[in-house]
């Protein structure tokens, strides 16, 4: 009866957190972005503001570079049709996310526009996480991290417009999603609560069309090609400097014991009961890379540095299909679901990036 009523209790903190970002956070984004927008007017555009399709009119060629040329889905929204205007109703919060740091001039080296993009950034990992979670569930500590995050973000963004009175109303807004009375009569989860969100993928669309084209001229011509190194970045959030080197020393050891027993991959290793939980969790991540024909050849340190080699180009590609999703995030569930059963790390979280995918584009094309 208690496990019934935990896990009930785990799916509303699910059904709270994706209804408050897919509600609150998609219409942050569609007020920055529609800010952005008239902000970015030309000074000879005839009509000021100019509106949302004159804005992605004029950044076509830059947009369509990104979008790479397989993704029509998302070609169809921004740009229906001669004539036509793309509806804001069909927008998620990838594409939102995508015009935003692709199309709106945002500057890194800009002390306002540098955490706008985190914010924005910060919305956009959470879609992720939400949508690659195996079950429909967060635990009490993952729910309040998650649900502060959004709740941070929104109102961070308001203050970047300068809009007091919009933070204020989705500060109210988001105050209700400590129920779901307001959604949901009787305070019961309906399986419909959950909106569904497509995927799109959120940048680099014109890396991952490229590494396409380059398979299909690998097959056409028969060709042989060295496959570069990539590395993936694992970064821990919610940890004081200290805390988080003393974290990342503590994983590297773990990755790199678990490297050393994966290269026979015995059934002993697989069998192994004497190893804590989290020796378990990376030698089975360790395992289902190298089954994706993806195979960490060294673990690195500074940030937790795997370098994976993959067997093959469409090991490639789903490697950054996989990045560029959020997918690869979902790899990584297991290890803090562990790590978050310690009483000092029930915040642990990590982000995962490969960094050098535009470098090793560059290294295969030098071989054709």
């Amino acid at each position: 009866m208690a496990e019934a009523s935990r896990s009930a209790e785990e799916k509303d903190f699910f059904s709270r957190v994706n209804l408050a970002l897919t509600d609150c956070g998609r219409r942050v984004l569609l007020q920055l972005l529609l800010r952005k927008v008239e902000e970015l007017t030309p000074i000879d555009h005839p009509v000021k503001p100019w509106s949302l399709d004159d804005f992605l009119n004029h950044n076509k060629e830059d947009i369509s570079l990104y979008i790479g040329k397989n993704n029509n889905k998302r070609k169809l929204i921004l740009y229906p049709g001669l004539g036509k205007k793309t509806d804001l109703t069909k927008w998620d919060i990838p594409l939102f996310v995508f015009v935003l740091l692709n199309a709106c001039k945002l500057d890194h080296n800009d002390a306002l526009d540098r955490p706008l993009q985190h914010d924005i950034g910060n919305l956009s990992n959470l879609r992720n996480k939400m949508l690659h979670k195996g079950a429909p569930v967060l635990k009490e500590p993952t729910y309040r991290k998650y649900f502060d995050r959004i709740v941070g973000a929104v109102q961070r963004i308001c203050d970047y417009m300068q809009e007091p009175a919009l933070k204020e109303s989705f500060r109210k807004e988001l105050s209700q999603y400590g129920s779901l009375r307001h959604v949901f009569q009787n305070d019961l989860i309906s399986e419909f609560g959950c909106k569904s969100v497509d995927m799109i993928n959120e940048a680099d669309s014109a890396v991952e069309n490229g590494l396409q084209q380059m398979q299909m001229i690998i097959q056409k011509k028969g060709l042989s090609v060295n496959i570069p190194v990539l590395d993936v970045i694992v970064m821990f959030r919610n940890y004081s400097r200290e805390n988080e080197q003393a974290i990342t020393e503590r994983l590297h050891r773990t990755f790199s014991e678990a490297l050393e027993q994966s290269k026979e991959f015995s059934a002993d290793m697989r069998a192994d009961r004497t190893a804590s939980e989290v020796d378990d969790v990376v030698k089975s991540l360790v395992r289902k890379l190298f089954d994706e024909k993806k195979e960490i050849t060294k673990v690195g340190t500074g940030c937790l540095v795997l370098s994976i080699q993959c067997h093959d180009i469409d090991a490639v590609i789903s490697l950054v299909q996989d990045s560029l999703s959020g997918k690869l995030g979902s790899l990584f569930e297991p290890l803090e679901e562990v790590m978050q059963t310690y009483e000092d790390h029930v915040l642990f979280e990590s982000a995962k990036c490969p960094t050098n995918v535009g470098i090793a584009v560059t290294l295969w094309k030098a071989q054709f």
